[in-house]
């Protein structure tokens, strides 16, 4: 079973190391890392052609909040905590994928 961790940081970073660590911005101000089993169900959105959608963005956010939150749908009372979730790491997700460069070629779906 794999655990989160959150930091208080503004800066996306990864660390290699014996499972690797990958912190991803999900707020101002607060980074995430998830440690252990990966999702295998998130898929690779960048770079793609054509550019991947908000729906799929929004789609992976979803996938991961699931994932580390361990609800495949959340009660009632955690459904708000859940979408909030859910938006930040879409918007987080989009901002990443913007400003990513890369020199690959995109690859066609």
């Amino acid at each position: 079973m794999g655990r989160l961790l959150v930091r208080a940081s503004a800066e996306a970073k990864f660390k290699p190391g014996r499972q690797g660590l990958i912190w991803t911005v999900a707020a101002p101000g607060i980074s995430i890392c998830y440690v252990g089993a990966i999702c295998r169900s998130i898929k690779t959105l960048f770079p793609l052609d054509p550019p991947t959608t908000e729906e799929e963005i929004r789609a992976a956010a979803m996938q991961f909040v699931r994932k580390i939150s361990g609800y495949g749908k959340p009660s009632k009372a955690n459904e708000p905590a859940f979408l909030l979730a859910v938006d930040e790491i879409t918007a987080a997700s989009a901002r990443l994928i913007g400003a990513l460069t890369t020199k690959a070629p995109a690859k066609v779906r």
